[in-house]
């Protein structure tokens, strides 16, 4: 009969630390794989969400370029500007982001950075053609500038395929296709197009100062009588209210003398002036004249004269005169 040795059985507190050891390992694993997956679908996420701004700021440059013979300066510089912003937004938070170094990342930020090159070298292009039509380089400034921007559209592209082979990005919807010049737009011929319109100098692409009186009106309010003439209740004083509107493309930077003159017939005027403040294009203000004083049962003579801005041209909307009654 042969005796084997006795083996010592483990103790059971070195089976409850082993056991320990493997939940805790299993537990890194886990949370691991777990932090691993939301890092990727918060980048997934957040760079859909870039995908869309963009798409917005492509879209309204595409409608420009479609319908640039019934824009308007203005209207010209408000869209490139919106859609430069929206690309500016974005590089700020992918230059805030914690995957700088991801080829996503990095192909993103190099569409941003053509698009924007290639968005302000076709504004000043195209406005320089407008202010002058002699000047023949603008031809090929403005293909190069659309050359960038379709730079940006390809980059953009392969941004895209990338995004399609790296399946642990997840998102929980599609990416936009973001296209700020379509493949239709044969580069040279759009330039070239586009050089010759500008050429044209259509007056709502030109520099066009142009402020007016939009409307007048009392406090009291008046009313109208049987022959269309304004009337207000009997009253000791009233307030006049002067809209005034900036109705061209260029700010006016300075600010606007209007000058209020009532009287009634043969008896002393009273003259009022009060300043306009400088206007953005598009916007409008109301200067009031406060408390003119009147007698009831009196026609007064009115006259608004609004003050001429640098460069304006038309100068028919700068005056208002009419005839307002006082009631007995």
């Amino acid at each position: 009969m042969v005796a084997y040795p006795s083996r010592s059985r483990p103790s059971r507190g070195k089976w409850w630390l082993l056991a320990l050891l493997l939940v805790v390992a299993f537990g890194w694993t886990l949370n691991a794989l777990i932090n691993t997956s939301r890092t990727e679908t918060t980048l997934g996420e957040e760079l859909r969400s870039h995908t869309i701004t963009l798409d917005r700021a492509a879209r309204s440059f595409v409608r420009l370029i479609e319908q640039i013979d019934t824009a308007d300066r203005s209207e010209l510089a408000s869209i490139i500007t919106q859609s430069r912003e929206s690309i500016e937004a974005v590089t700020v938070a992918l230059e805030q982001s914690n995957e700088q170094d991801s080829s996503l990342v990095i192909l993103l930020g190099t569409s941003l950075d053509l698009w924007e090159e290639g968005l302000e070298r076709f504004e000043n292009a195209f406005l320089s053609a407008v202010d002058d039509p002699f000047n023949y380089v603008v031809e090929e400034q403005i293909t190069s500038a659309l050359v960038s921007i379709r730079s940006g559209d390809r980059i953009y592209q392969a941004f895209l395929e990338r995004i399609g082979k790296e399946p642990e990005i997840q998102s929980f919807s599609e990416f936009q296709t973001v296209v700020f010049l379509p493949v239709v737009y044969p580069l040279v011929d759009t330039g070239q197009f586009l050089a010759t319109f500008a050429r044209l100098s259509r007056p709502t692409l030109e520099f066009t100062a142009d402020l007016g009186i939009e409307q007048v009106t009392s406090h009291p309010e008046w009313v109208s009588d049987l022959e269309g003439r304004p009337v207000i209740i009997p009253t000791d004083s009233f307030d006049l209210l002067v809209v005034v509107a900036n109705r061209g493309n260029v700010e006016v930077v300075e600010e606007t003398s209007i000058q209020l003159t009532i009287w009634p017939p043969g008896e002393v005027v009273q003259a009022r002036d009060l300043t306009v403040p400088p206007l953005a294009p598009g916007e409008k203000t109301t200067v009031t004249f406060f408390e003119l004083g009147v007698t009831h049962d009196t026609t007064y003579q009115v006259e608004v004269r609004l003050g001429v801005a640098q460069g304006e041209q038309n100068v028919d909307d700068n005056s208002y005169v009419f005839t307002l009654s006082v009631g007995g």
